[in-house]
């Protein structure tokens, strides 16, 4: 167990380089503390795995475990809603929706502050994409183009996870061996649902949207099959 041979106060203090890195609106503080945190983990072998994950029992630590709400928020329409299941399937996270007195929408990410933390940003990025190609379309038809895009996307992403739980739980490349990465992500993204169906928050409820031009949907969903969406790098 590579966490025994570490001084108490010194995971303690990665742990609280890590805490600031994300907590810290000034960008280069932040930045400061997460070269901090890279340095003392790299001096002592140690790896997000190992301060995220209990080394005695496989499970996720339960105190690493956060509910992350987005800063931003808005009234969250259904092509939207429709794109927020996709961090979830490319990430060991789960989402919910957090509806303020308001009615506007957070979307809440739930796992360690870090999964939760990009699976925000790549929301932010397809978004972006969506809103970015949909251009090209008459305003009337944008609404049908995005949800198109979105729904390829949520598919794609779904499929990309079923195929990781499908290669973990049987490996098939002959000499039996997985990538610890994906075998992590796994190991995680069931705790987290288990978690939720136990302690079940706020909800994940989503409306159709409606379509107005079949012809813009179709045009959608075939560029949602040219978005990236392999984040690999982000990932590890």
């Amino acid at each position: 167990m590579v966490t025994a041979t570490i001084p108490p106060e010194m995971l303690e203090r990665i742990k609280k380089c890590l805490a600031l890195s994300r907590n810290n609106s000034f960008e280069a503080e932040a930045d400061t503390a997460m070269r901090m945190a890279e340095k003392l983990m790299g001096e002592y072998g140690l790896s997000m795995q190992d301060v995220d994950m209990d080394q005695t029992t496989g499970r996720l630590k339960e105190e690493r475990i956060v509910n992350h709400v987005s800063n931003e928020r808005w009234w969250m329409s259904a092509w939207e809603k429709e794109l927020a299941p996709v961090p979830k399937f490319l990430l060991p996270v789960s989402f919910l929706f957090h509806f303020d007195p308001s009615r506007h929408a957070h979307l809440m990410f739930v796992g360690t502050p870090e999964d939760c933390a990009l699976a925000v940003e790549i929301f932010k990025i397809l978004r972006s994409e969506i809103q970015k190609l949909s251009r090209t379309e008459l305003k009337e038809n944008r609404n049908s183009y995005m949800l198109g895009c979105a729904h390829t996307l949520k598919h794609r992403a779904f499929a990309m996870a079923e195929d990781r739980k499908r290669t973990v739980q049987n490996p098939g490349n002959g000499n039996g061996s997985v990538d610890p990465g994906m075998a992590l992500m796994v190991v995680k993204s069931n705790q987290i649902a288990e978690r939720l169906r136990q302690t079940p928050q706020h909800t994940t409820r989503r409306t159709g949207g409606q379509v107005s031009s079949l012809d813009a949907y179709a045009r959608g969903a075939q560029a949602g099959k040219r978005i990236n969406l392999n984040f690999h790098k982000a990932l590890r």
